[in-house]
């Protein structure tokens, strides 16, 4: 079943002073999820309390939409916001917010 795989991190940029590079998510993550992706839009459980950057991998054409911490779930529309298959990408999130996802 096609999936987009969300892990979530505590921050998406290393703390000034360390060895890191920029950019770096650092490790463990805080939380992960996966969703699976039909011809309706699915809403991700709300993100960990502690996390403010998400790292979305999917292994199909999607589309994908956030939402903000405590409004209604978001709605992903086909039109909008595309990711092609095995694509990455890492946003800064508000700590409860969700990401749905269409095909």
């Amino acid at each position: 079943m096609p999936t987009l795989f969300i892990t979530e991190y505590k921050t998406a940029v290393a703390p000034i002073g360390t060895s890191q590079a920029p950019g770096v998510l650092p490790t463990p993550p805080v939380a992960s999820q996966a969703v699976a992706i039909g011809v309706g839009s699915v809403a991700s459980a709300a993100f960990n309390a502690a996390t403010n950057a998400v790292e979305l991998f999917t292994d199909t054409a999607c589309s994908i939409a956030f939402n903000n911490s405590g409004a209604t779930d978001p709605t992903a529309v086909a039109t909008a916001n595309r990711m092609a298959a095995n694509e990455r990408r890492i946003y800064a999130v508000q700590p409860g917010a969700k990401v749905a996802v269409i095909n």
